[in-house]
């Protein structure tokens, strides 16, 4: 029997349990929603930067007790804001345009934010957010008023006034206090958990502003009304994740000011830019040798380089890239090869000059003297007033280049590179510097430590690849510088060669004269020419005297004899058949 009793007790007790439990559930919510956004608002890549947007209100209980509905019933309306940073886990909470992320101090949220408060009304507001969806919670960015989602609200177009007025009547026999219903905005709107250090720290951001006029703007946005416009710049947060949303500062950045820089100097280099823009903010300073070439790309072991060890670093790097891969083994796609080295040697500048190792007008300058070595086009020509010198002595420092070279002109700056390569560059004030230095070293009168180093200037390379054949344009030249034509003999066959035929022999060689007459004119009579014309009828000057006869009696018919021009002297060829 007792045993009996026991779980008829649990049994209530449980059920009384359920009942509770399923009543504050199913309890009806004097909230409605309004509008919901996510924009990914990253400078450079959009995804790692999120502004999302919640507007939800609390219904008007007179007006919904009247008997009105939908828009009619519209109330205190809030905006609640989150920047988030996912690749630094930085969060910015704003509740009407307002600050409060000092009430949450030293959170980072990586991969799900989750940030929850209470007002002094009683509301609990929750926010869940994640980086991807996920199985277990359909909304990837979820705000929950008293532990009820946004998106489950009923719209304020959808506003049942039977619910609200039943809704209205729970809580105020559950509470038993007459001010629920007719809560101040100013006392919803503050968190109850707000506590200030007396220091000076993070939390005293908001109090330090000027009070009157912070108050004054507060109080508008939470009646839901927009703030003037002198309060909208009071309102506005200023801090490091902000500050690339406000319009007033586009380009306060080190790196969107080189960016201005070199892209103007260097035509087509936008996308490469940017890449070594995303390679400064997102790599750590202690993870840079990614940014190394294969030769040792501007190694980051000493943080104490100087611009100009920098600078000889990457111009001695460009020398050897160029030497094993476009003089000594030259590749057929060797524009993309010098492409890829040059955004190496950009994202090396540009991590130097994220954190403060180099100055705009280095990071230019040196990516300008890499580009012009690699042959790129360029916008400015660099100035030439740098030298290139190597094969140095191993014990050579900088004093003794400095002895050295002073003498052909003041020398702005000397660098070497730290891990000593026997390499140097030295930039003159002047362009005339350089042109002395190499004449002195032509001569053999440029001497570092009693040794002559290898001098070249810091310009342009000739172009060494073979021009592409270009059909070159010919005018018509004057009759007078044309060539004589000469008779061309047609090709025979291989029996045919040494064949000569009389008609061919006539027409092809026009300078010989055919002489019918068996008899063969002697050297000895130089005086007596015979004139053939060309029909083959003999028309003699003079008397011929008495033919030689021909040898070889035994032929019926003596060939013909060729004879030349009179004047020409005795023909020494006689044909036989």
């Amino acid at each position: 029997m007792e045993a009996s009793s026991r779980k008829r007790q649990l049994g209530r007790s449980k059920s009384g349990s359920r009942s509770c439990s399923s009543s504050r559930s199913t309890r009806p919510l004097n909230a409605y929603r309004l509008h919901f956004s996510c924009e990914h608002i990253g400078k450079y890549r959009s995804q790692t930067k999120r502004k999302i947007k919640w507007r939800f209100g609390f219904t008007n209980l007179q007006a919904a007790e009247e008997g009105k509905r939908g828009i009619e019933c519209r109330g205190e309306e809030h905006e609640v804001v989150l920047i988030w940073s996912v690749k630094s886990g930085k969060t910015r909470l704003f509740w009407n345009k307002t600050n409060i992320t000092h009430l949450f101090p030293g959170q980072r949220h990586t991969e799900q934010v989750h940030i929850q408060w209470k007002s002094r009304s009683g509301e609990t507001f929750e926010i869940v957010a994640t980086e991807a969806p996920t199985r277990v919670d359909p909304y990837q960015y979820n705000f929950l008023v008293d532990g009820v989602s946004i998106f489950t609200l009923s719209h304020l177009s959808e506003l049942d006034p039977s619910q609200i007025v039943h809704e209205n009547s729970m809580r105020n026999s559950s509470d038993n206090k007459s001010s629920s219903s007719n809560v101040s905005a100013e006392v919803r709107s503050e968190p109850i958990n707000d506590t200030r250090s007396d220091g000076g720290g993070p939390m005293e951001c908001c109090d330090t502003m000027q009070g009157s006029l912070l108050d004054a703007g507060f109080r508008l946005s939470m009646a839901g009304l927009a703030p003037s416009s002198q309060f909208a710049p009071l309102c506005e947060p200023v801090d490091d994740l902000m500050d690339d949303l406000l319009p007033s500062t586009p380009f306060n950045n080190v790196l969107e000011s080189l960016r201005q820089r070199i892209t103007s100097i260097i035509p087509d280099s936008n996308d490469m830019v940017s890449r070594a823009i995303v390679k400064a903010l997102s790599d750590d300073i202690y993870e840079l040798s990614s940014c190394s070439s294969s030769l040792g790309s501007s190694s980051f072991d000493s943080l104490h380089q100087s611009a100009m060890q920098i600078s000889a670093e990457a111009v001695w790097e460009t020398s050897e890239w160029i030497n094993h891969n476009v003089h000594y083994a030259p590749r057929p796609d060797v524009l993309e090869q010098k492409r890829e080295f040059f955004q190496r040697q950009m994202e090396s500048m540009f991590i130097h000059a994220h954190h403060e190792r180099l100055s705009e007008d280095a990071a230019t300058r040196i990516l300008s003297d890499v580009a012009t070595l690699l042959g790129m086009d360029l916008c400015t020509p660099v100035p030439r007033d740098t030298i290139l010198l190597s094969d140095l002595d191993k014990a050579t420092d900088k004093e003794s280049l400095l002895v050295s070279l002073v003498v052909y002109g003041e020398i702005q700056e000397v660098g070497m590179p730290p891990s000593g390569q026997r390499f140097a560059i030295c930039r003159f004030s002047s362009e005339r510097g350089p042109l002395r230095a190499l004449s002195a070293a032509e001569h053999g009168l440029l001497l570092i430590n009693g040794r002559r180093p290898q001098v070249r200037l810091l310009e342009r390379p000739l172009v060494t690849i073979r021009p592409t054949m270009v059909q070159r344009a010919y005018t018509a030249p004057h009759a007078s510088t044309l060539p004589i034509a000469k008779p061309s003999l047609g090709r025979r066959k291989s029996h045919q060669r040494n064949t000569i035929h009389i008609d061919t022999l006539i027409s092809e060689t026009p300078f010989l004269r055919l002489v019918n007459d068996p008899a063969v004119i002697s050297p000895g009579e130089d005086d007596y020419f015979l004139q053939s014309n060309p029909f083959g009828k003999l028309d003699p000057l003079h008397e011929p005297p008495a033919s030689i006869p021909v040898e070889n009696s035994n032929c019926a018919v003596a060939a013909s004899t060729l004879a030349p021009f009179p004047g020409s002297g005795p023909s020494p060829f006689t044909m036989k058949y």
